[in-house]
C-alpha cells in the first residue's frame, strides 16, 4: 500500500480539474502534449490510447461511424 497509495486518482483529479465537470478548458492536444489527464495517463495511470474509457458517450447530434446504420 505505501508503494502505492500516491497513484490514487484523488491525489491529483482535485488538483488539477475543476469540481464541476465541462468547467475545465482542455483538448487532445493538451492531453497529448502532457497537461491535464496527460500528466498521468500513458505513464501510471491507463493508456491515452483506451479513449473509450473516457469517450464513452457520443455527443448529442454526432454520429458515431459513417458506417453504422
Amino acid at each position: 500500500d505505501k508503494h502505492t497509495a500516491w497513484l490514487d486518482c484523488s491525489n491529483c483529479h482535485d488538483k488539477i480539474f475543476a469540481t464541476k465537470a465541462g468547467e475545465t478548458p482542455m483538448s487532445m492536444l493538451m492531453i497529448l502534449s502532457g497537461e491535464y489527464c496527460g500528466r498521468c495517463h500513458g505513464a501510471v495511470a491507463f493508456p491515452l490510447t483506451a479513449c473509450k474509457r473516457c469517450h464513452s458517450i457520443t455527443p448529442e447530434g454526432v454520429q458515431e461511424s459513417a458506417g453504422k446504420n
